[in-house]
């Protein structure tokens, strides 16, 4: 059983945003949340199955796996004989995907704690057929540091592939203050937990940069009201930390115009004066998934891949 996180643990202020992290992390609201996103983009996945060429009996690692919804999705590609292995830092993420794994009875699919910035005392040099990675690098202090893991742990002319966000640049309509304020944020705490939130945009030099030959495409996702589920799933999360704190000493940073977000500068999601309180978001999020006109683009996804020669 996942039990949440008590918040009294933690003594939350804008200058502590890993607080923040740990405790949303660990949130059975926020397992729900990543298993709702990662099934909205499920067919995007077979895309990358494809690009990667990944096939039966191949070896493949998933870094930073999260609820495993990919690794799942990869095992079934790489059969019985075949072996898929997700790392994830976060317990809580490996302890759901290792009970999914029991009650389904999938026995190609194995879950590690780990670190992707050093993966030596699991994966060892040239074990792995694939590497991949989605929504992980954008999170790291150090995001050059699991690259070069997922090649050195890759064989030759084997496969390494990430996928990763630019959260600077989404689309709402009609325009949203709530929508808008919510991505603002989400980048803000990236940026003070020591993230990059335009990650993605830098992956193709990154790759190069490593003496790497890497293919390169850009994809997003319409979110309607009929996506309630993904919705349904981001407000219960922000519910849970309106529940167990006040959330307007976490919220506080101006409400930009849109020309600031459109410049996709991350000056622009600075804190400013001003605040925008949590409640406020939830209702206005409410409203506009419920509201038949309303369409949110995701924020635009990297996916980058190469072989290793």
């Amino acid at each position: 059983m996942i039990n949440d996180f008590n918040m009294s643990r933690f003594n939350l202020s804008p200058a502590s945003m890993k607080d923040i992290f740990t405790f949303v992390a660990n949130l059975r609201a926020e397992m729900n949340r990543l298993q709702c996103q990662a099934e909205e983009l499920s067919p995007l996945v077979f895309e990358s199955i494809e690009k990667c060429g990944i096939s039966e009996g191949m070896r493949v690692v998933d870094v930073g796996c999260g609820t495993g919804q990919v690794s799942f999705l990869i095992s079934k590609t790489v059969g019985p004989r075949g072996a898929v292995i997700g790392i994830d830092v976060n317990t809580t993420a490996i302890e759901l995907c290792r009970n999914i794994a029991t009650t389904e009875g999938v026995k190609n699919v194995s879950f590690i704690v780990g670190n992707a910035c050093d993966m030596s005392r699991d994966l060892p040099d040239n074990s792995i057929d694939i590497s991949y990675s989605r929504f992980l690098l954008t999170h790291l202090e150090d995001p050059l540091a699991a690259i070069r893991e997922m090649i050195r742990i890759t064989k030759r002319k084997g496969i390494i592939m990430i996928e990763d966000c630019d959260l600077t640049h989404w689309i709402v309509e009609p325009d949203d203050r709530s929508v808008n304020q919510l991505w603002k944020w989400y980048s803000n705490i990236i940026m003070k937990n020591g993230g990059d939130p335009t990650l993605g945009r830098k992956l193709y030099r990154m790759f190069i940069d490593q003496g790497l030959n890497p293919k390169v495409d850009v994809y997003s996702l319409p979110v309607t009201r009929h996506n309630r589920k993904m919705w349904n799933s981001i407000i219960e999360v922000l519910k849970e930390i309106d529940k167990n704190r006040n959330g307007d000493d976490i919220l506080k940073k101006g409400d930009s115009d849109s020309s600031d977000r459109n410049r996709g500068s991350v000056e622009s999601m600075r804190e400013t004066e001003g605040s925008f309180e949590l409640h406020d978001m939830l209702d206005g999020l409410s409203s506009f998934s419920q509201n038949e006109t309303s369409l949110f683009v995701f924020p635009l996804i990297f996916r980058v891949w190469t072989q290793k020669t």
